[in-house]
Formats: structure tokens, C-alpha cells, sequence
């Protein structure tokens, strides 16, 4: 295989996907994030021409079940478990970084895809929005159902624009 700025920039975004989702977790090391998020599909997903046109329930779906797949192999091949919210950032952030920073940002699924959640954007948006989003939800602690209920929220403050137009409220 050759190594290209392509493959370059998928390193680095794995990289940046794991080092996320570590901080909420010290149980799984980066290279079993990695291979877990290497193994799922969602690369596969990402480099095939026109998956942008996807709906949000494709979309939604496919996040289910590259999120199942790789909390079964981080269980399976590590005998380590992470929750869906830790999942769910892993998947988020590396999405962003090789998707939607990579000039795909006019396109629908990035319009849809889910932004990487954590405290500093729930802290953010509840700062500049007085809600109380950061007390009643736990990023590190999210299951399916409590996460989906989150985005229910998030999509509800973040307007007309893209979903992650919200990261503006992300603040350290």
C-alpha cells in the first residue's frame, strides 16, 4: 500500500478519534479503539461516493450499528467494556476530522452526522442556552437510548444550520 496524504489524514483522524474517546475512558488503550473503529465499517462508509445523500434514519442506523460493532469487539477481543456515549465520540470525532473537515461540510451527511459530545459543549451550550444539559447527562455514561434523547435535545438548540454548527458552544 502506498502512503499517501490519504491515508496520512486517516491515521491522524484515527488518532484524533481515540485520544476523544480516551478521555472519557481509561479502560480501552488507543490501539483497541483503533482497530475496533478500523474494523466497523464506518471508513468503508465514509470513502463511497454518495453516501452524503443519506437520510438521518440511514444514517442513524448505521451509527447503531458501527456503535454495537465496536463495543462488541472492544468486549470481545479486549474483555473491556465502553459505553455508547464513549463509542458514540470515537465515531463522532473521527467523522468529523475525515469527513466533514476534509471540504465535505455542504454535504447532507455532514449535515446530520452527530457532533462529538462531551462536557465542554454540553457545559457551553448550557451556559449560553441556561439549560442543565451537563448535570443531566453524562457523556462517559450514555446508552443508546439516553443518547439519541440528548441529540433529540441538541438538535433542538443547534437551529437551521448543520448539526455541527453546535460545536460553537464547545468551550474549555
Amino acid at each position: 500500500m502506498n502512503y499517501d496524504i490519504n491515508e496520512h489524514r486517516r491515521a491522524f483522524c484515527i488518532w484524533a478519534a481515540f485520544r476523544a474517546a480516551q478521555a472519557g475512558s481509561s479502560k480501552a488503550k488507543g490501539n483497541e479503539f483503533a482497530s475496533a473503529l478500523a474494523s466497523c465499517g464506518l471508513i468503508e462508509f465514509l470513502d463511497v461516493p454518495n453516501n452524503e445523500n443519506c437520510d438521518e434514519h440511514q444514517f442513524n442506523q448505521k451509527h447503531k450499528e458501527w456503535i454495537s460493532f465496536i463495543r462488541r469487539h472492544v468486549h470481545s477481543n479486549h474483555d473491556k467494556e465502553i459505553s455508547y456515549g464513549i463509542a458514540a465520540k470515537l465515531v463522532a470525532v473521527f467523522i468529523k476530522g475525515y469527513f466533514i473537515l476534509a471540504g465535505k461540510e455542504e454535504t447532507h451527511l455532514a449535515k446530520i452526522a452527530h457532533p462529538p459530545i462531551d462536557s465542554y459543549l454540553l457545559k457551553g451550550i448550557d451556559d449560553k442556552f441556561k439549560t442543565t444539559l451537563s448535570k443531566k447527562y453524562k457523556w462517559q455514561k450514555l446508552d443508546s437510548e439516553t443518547y439519541f434523547e440528548l441529540l433529540s435535545e441538541l438538535r433542538k438548540i443547534k437551529g437551521d444550520g448543520p448539526f455541527w454548527a453546535i460545536e460553537k458552544y464547545w468551550k474549555l
